[in-house]
């Protein structure tokens, strides 16, 4: 399966919009409450919407070494952007400190290996679906997975003291992303890339809306 050009910025488009709101919105929150979580799940989300907005840039073709490498940092920081949100719920200062030193210390390294080595042109019929370097995948991933650890753990722990279900929204926005981001390593059709992206930014659209305004 094979997503057409037109199909490419249509269903990109709609990523920008959705995520452009998500992150309005919880701007908007934390001006109103000045509390840390919202913040730090705006910054996430408004690094998603630059990941969408290059998607539809990439998707019209154009296309450099330069934005790509703004893209793949873009989407590796987002979830720990969303993790260090979560940890605001964490009581031990410590706790959160060194979760944020470790955060900044592996973007530091995926900002080095994004430096200096050359991702390539990793366009797949209009969509990012090439392999970039290894050392970019493994820098990545250190923020990626403990992150959505953190993410699932925090709304689950959440759930149970609140019984709140679209804390489970959450969860499950997540694990789309986490689908994603499987299916990307596994250069597996780019149709099914998106339906795994959609899907989880429905949810956690959901999830952060629901339980942020009841």
């Amino acid at each position: 399966m094979v997503l057409s050009q037109i199909e490419t910025e249509l269903s990109t488009a709609l990523f920008f919009i959705l995520s452009f709101s998500l992150a309005y919105m919880l701007t908007t929150k934390y001006t109103q409450t000045k509390q840390g979580r919202f913040l730090f799940w705006a910054l996430g989300m408004w690094a998603f919407f630059i990941g969408d907005v290059l998607e539809f840039v990439f998707a019209t073709g154009i296309y450099s070494v330069f934005l790509a490498d703004i893209y793949l940092f873009a989407i590796a920081i987002l979830p720990g952007l969303l993790a260090i949100g979560s940890m605001q719920y964490v009581k031990s200062g410590l706790v959160r400190r060194g979760y944020y030193i470790f955060n900044m210390l592996a973007a530091v390294l995926l900002l080095y290996y994004l430096a200096t080595e050359n991702v390539g042109n990793m366009m797949v019929s209009y969509v990012v679906a090439g392999m970039p370097p290894m050392d970019v995948i493994n820098a990545s991933t250190i923020i990626t997975v403990p992150a959505t650890i953190v993410i699932v753990v925090a709304a689950l722990l959440s759930y149970r003291r609140k019984k709140d279900i679209w804390l489970l929204s959450i969860v499950v926005g997540i694990l789309g992303f986490a689908i994603a981001g499987s299916l990307y390593a596994l250069n597996v059709a780019p149709l099914l890339l998106y339906y795994a992206e959609f899907v989880g930014l429905i949810f956690l659209w959901a999830g952060f809306y629901k339980s942020t305004y009841r």
